[in-house]
């Protein structure tokens, strides 16, 4: 049903007016369904479904860009979104303690309260009459009416009680009928003052006034007209004389009054892509993600074509054939779009997909045919990963630290759930692994992410297993290309240092490893001309290449252009590669990436030095024991601590059996790095996991969090001052 533009602007008059202490959350909450209601309800046409982009070069494209305009349907798109984030948000708000919350959400709702109301003017066909129960005094009819068919009828007989409402309901009408029009249409001074009501706003009068009429009059259809007749010659409206007699009244009642005309159903309920995904917002997508894809975006006459459900797919057959500039919106598997353009003019069967906020890939179209083009580049699709930018980075900072502080409010007082949450926190680090870029895998992006990581790792204890690696992922540069751009060869250059080289060519085995022995040579060949030989080669014979970066992981692809040109089509990653360069062991990573160069740099002012760090190491010692340790049994200890950062917590015991001890590990590093207060939740956890008899670790877990670290220095610099001043300690950063 079309939008009521009479109950939103009531409903948003009254979100604009009511004050903070009038503010309750189901008040708020039914306000703003109202306004979804609306925004859904309004039935506006479908956008044309191509967009040519009048742009001849960058400067001009970047012009038509700032000036593009959300269509109303873009903007009814957007508003329901808003929406439905305010009405969550809502949802979750207390009326007595979050009344701050609902006052923004309300301030939100205001500052959109004007687009609402064009958006839904934008209807095709709107209406304006309410319906008596809609009203002030029917509503309070409907509640009476309701309570006097349920004592009468009860839940058994719905069909009685429905009726006896609609009876009571139209009875009470027949008696306001005045007032129930004139509060809807006054009387205006003249009849071109009056509203033209449409033929949707005069048959809901209609059959609001058959409803009191047929329990009231003999023949309602001729008194329908006659009202409206009045209402006419009293300024209250301007309607066309069709409506006034009663054969179209018998008519309209026998068809259902303005339940006959067209619902707009389809552009009610259909949400179409570019509903979501303006033509900016296309180019935007892939202009994201150029460079990663080592494509120069085309500037000139941008095509934007939206192939929604049901439309002609003749556009992805000639995807790159047909000469225009195209960007095709696609929806996936899941019903998100997709953008899909040309990857490069003498490549016409490579194509480059993307989605708002992912990277993108290249895909390779080998059929000609519409629906096969379509199933590869949906397969393509969900190889698409979050983009690493800085929103995304940024929100995987803020996922480490919720997982950090996860560990920090474990208890050590139950050890099973303890465990529990700790293997919780494991998990969670596998996942957030995932989204990082691996490591020296030539990017800095995400490093300190990697770092936290790293660090929440030792400190929770994960274990040291090889074959349960952190599994990390590529740099988007690293991961365009899709499964189906393996290359067919990979092509070795070995400088001769005299002006040539040896070219070779080498097959890949299944596993994506370059074989060693080559298929192909050519030796001795000038360097200058070594570049057009690979690339005439490898044409003729019908192949696509790798060419090896230096210290990255896979190939860079290579296919060539039909005038013999080399062109880059994406980096592919085997398998192998993928486990060598994106995994790795946090007791591992904290001295080296997985390309030999450091994860952490130490010399960084936030770390602590070296001597600090072991200083903190030793006061450790002390804080675990509580004081109760002799000097000899306290060297013992920290020598043992110092060596592999192993803590004894029976040193007794350890005198005569070392390894059999209770005791637990600490990688010294996280002395350097740690605060010192995860420091002692790390120390707290494992004292409560090791072999240590219950009592007893209760005992040091309760020497630990009531200790100080100034303390446990000054008791231990007491008891080894001799032997401190013998070695010089310096003392830690606190």
């Amino acid at each position: 049903m079309p939008t009521n533009l009479t109950v939103l602007r009531r409903n948003l008059e009254t979100v604009r007016s009511q004050t903070a202490e009038e503010l309750q959350t189901p008040r708020v909450l039914t306000q703003l369904h109202t306004s979804q209601q609306a925004v859904q309800n309004a039935a506006i046409p479908f956008d044309h479904s191509g967009i040519v982009i009048p742009a001849k070069n960058e400067n001009e494209l970047t012009s038509w860009k700032v000036q593009e305009q959300y269509t109303a349907r873009q903007w009814r798109y957007q508003i329901l979104s808003d929406l439905e984030r305010l009405y969550k948000r809502a949802s979750l708000a207390d009326s007595k303690t979050g009344g701050s919350d609902l006052q923004k959400v309300n301030e939100a709702h205001v500052s959109l309260s004007e687009l609402i109301e064009w958006v839904c003017e934008q209807d095709v066909d709107p209406t304006q009459v309410l319906a008596f129960q809609e009203t002030e005094n029917g509503r309070a009819v409907l509640i009476e009416a309701s309570k006097a068919a349920y004592r009468e009828f009860g839940t058994h007989n719905m069909r009685e009680a429905r009726a006896a409402i609609e009876k009571q309901l139209g009875l009470e009408l027949a008696s306001q009928q005045e007032d129930y029009l004139a509060k809807q249409f006054p009387r205006q001074t003249s009849l071109t003052d009056a509203p033209t009501l449409s033929e949707r706003d005069v048959l809901r009068l209609g059959r609001e006034l058959w409803s009191a009429f047929r329990h009231t009059k003999d023949a309602p259809e001729s008194e329908i007209g006659a009202t409206l007749a009045a209402g006419q010659k009293q300024n209250q409206w301007q309607i066309e004389d069709r409506f006034l007699t009663a054969d179209y009244w018998r008519s309209a009642a026998s068809n259902g009054f303005d339940w006959a005309l067209p619902s707009y159903s389809e552009w009610i309920a259909i949400i179409q892509l570019q509903d979501r995904l303006t033509p900016t917002q296309a180019l935007e997508t892939i202009e994201r993600n150029a460079r990663s894809a080592r494509m120069t975006l085309n500037a000139v006459d941008p095509v934007v074509t939206y192939l929604e459900d049901g439309s002609d797919k003749a556009p992805l057959a000639t995807l790159g054939h047909d000469g225009a500039n195209r960007f095709l919106v696609i929806a996936d598997r899941n019903d998100n779009p997709l953008v899909v353009t040309s990857l490069h003019q003498g490549l016409a069967d490579y194509a480059v997909v993307s989605a708002p906020g992912k990277n993108c890939k290249v895909a390779h179209l080998k059929s000609p045919d519409a629906e096969a083009r379509l199933e590869e580049l949906l397969s393509v699709a969900q190889e698409l990963r979050p983009q690493l930018n800085k929103q995304r980075l940024t929100w995987i900072d803020s996922e480490i630290e919720k997982t950090f502080q996860q560990w920090r409010d474990l208890t050590v007082s139950n050890l099973p759930d303890l465990k529990a949450g700790l293997l919780d926190v494991h998990q969670r680090i596998h996942q957030l692994a995932n989204e990082i870029p691996s490591p020296g895998a030539g990017s800095h992006a995400g490093r300190g992410c990697a770092q936290r990581l790293v660090e929440l790792a030792l400190l929770s204890g994960m274990p040291r297993d090889n074959q349960n690696p952190l599994k990390f992922r590529l740099p988007d540069a690293l991961e365009t290309g899709s499964h189906g751009i393996r290359p067919d060869a990979e092509v070795l250059r070995a400088d001769n240092g005299d002006g040539t080289c040896d070219v070779s060519w080498h097959d890949l085995d299944k596993h994506g490893n370059t074989n060693d022995e080559p298929y192909r040579m050519a030796r001795s060949m000038p360097t200058s001309q070594a570049n057009q030989y690979i690339a005439r080669v490898s044409r003729e014979s019908g192949e696509r290449v790798g060419i090896r970066p230096l210290n990255l992981p896979g190939l860079a692809v290579h296919d060539f252009t039909t005038d013999g040109q080399a062109a880059p089509v994406g980096h592919w990653v085997s398998e192998s590669d993928r486990n060598k360069w994106a995994t790795g062991v946090p007791h591992s990573l904290i001295y080296r990436n997985n390309d030999g160069s450091q994860l952490f740099n130490w010399n960084d002012d936030r770390f602590r030095t070296s001597e600090d760090a072991h200083e903190l190491q030793e006061i450790a010692v002390e804080l675990i024991h509580g004081g109760t340790l002799t000097q000899e049994q306290t060297m013992h200890a920290i020598e043992v601590a110092s060596y592999d950062g192993d803590y004894l917590l029976d040193v007794e015991q350890a005198e005569i059996d070392l390894v059999g001890t209770p005791q637990f590990n600490l990688q010294a590093e996280l002395f350097r790095m740690s605060s010192r207060d995860d420091l002692k939740t790390a120390i707290c956890q494992h004292i409560a996991q090791s072999s240590l008899e219950q009592s007893r670790a209760s005992v040091k877990i309760q020497n630990v969090q009531s200790g100080s670290w100034i303390e446990a220095k000054r008791s231990l610099d007491e008891m080894l001052g001799p032997y401190a001043e013998e070695t010089d300690m310096p003392g830690p950063r606190f």
